[in-house]
């Protein structure tokens, strides 16, 4: 499928520009098939998407006869205390991509969610894949489905992410920035170099820390859900380590 035919917006900006370019016939711009978007931008950067932005790009997409997508698979599967991102803020997408966490512990598997009205062109097992069939996905899928039976997964989904959340801001320097949700959690340091020494830091001691966003200047923290408070603490501790030896060198 070529990847081109997509229009790129700025995410989280106000959409009135967007608006007036759409509703002129001379703009250029023709009926959107479908508009993608991530609740929370996890590459990006962890760009947490205000609940009144995604609602309007809602409204945009439902104005136009769009379809109104939320890709959810960095962040869905109870990775930020609820199943979806998303939950809680009246959006009723269209279609949800879900991949990673809906495999378990880790193997390949990736669906989507669509609407009954919208799944009218693929009868079953026509639109096969490297992710869509592997069979200990599914049992590890359906295993990992039992963790949300009751709302006890989450809540303490929701209280690691306030350890992890509390532990960042400590550990962030005037001008750096913490944000996130639940378990995803990241430390916008400003600033790319620093970033990849904290990150090469931390692997040096045994911690496999990730960069994202701008430059790689964020630093994202997407344990394990199931990690225990031990574990959890003993990477943060790694991590502020790592981050005080670059601030101040040997």
């Amino acid at each position: 499928m070529p990847l081109n035919h997509v229009e790129r917006l700025p995410f989280g900006h106000p959409l009135q520009g967007m608006e007036e370019a759409y509703a002129d016939p001379s703009s250029g711009y023709e009926p959107p098939a479908a508009i993608l978007v991530e609740p929370i931008q996890a590459e990006g950067g962890v760009n947490v998407a205000d609940a009144e932005w995604l609602k309007a790009i809602r409204k945009f997409a439902k104005d136009r006869g769009a379809l109104f997508i939320l890709d959810d698979i960095q962040a869905g599967c109870g990775r930020t205390g609820s199943y979806f991102s998303f939950d809680g803020m009246d959006l009723d997408p269209d279609i949800i991509t879900l991949a990673k966490g809906i495999g378990g512990f880790g193997t390949p598997l990736a669906m989507n969610l669509n609407k009954p009205e919208f799944d009218k062109h693929w009868s079953p097992g026509e639109h096969t894949g490297t992710f869509r069939g592997q069979g200990i996905s599914f049992i590890a899928g359906m295993v990992a489905m039992d963790y949300f039976k009751d709302d006890a997964f989450m809540a303490d989904v929701r209280r690691k992410g306030d350890i992890m959340e509390s532990r960042l801001k400590k550990m962030a320097r005037p001008g750096m920035e913490v944000r996130g949700k639940g378990m995803m959690q990241g430390l916008d340091t400003k600033d790319g170099a620093f970033a990849k020494k904290v990150v090469a830091e931390c692997f040096n001691k045994g911690l496999l820390l990730g960069g994202c966003g701008s430059e790689g200047r964020v630093a994202k923290l997407i344990p394990p859900l199931t990690i225990d408070d031990a574990d959890l603490n003993e990477g943060l501790d790694i991590m502020e380590a790592a981050m005080q030896a670059v601030l101040v060198p040997a």
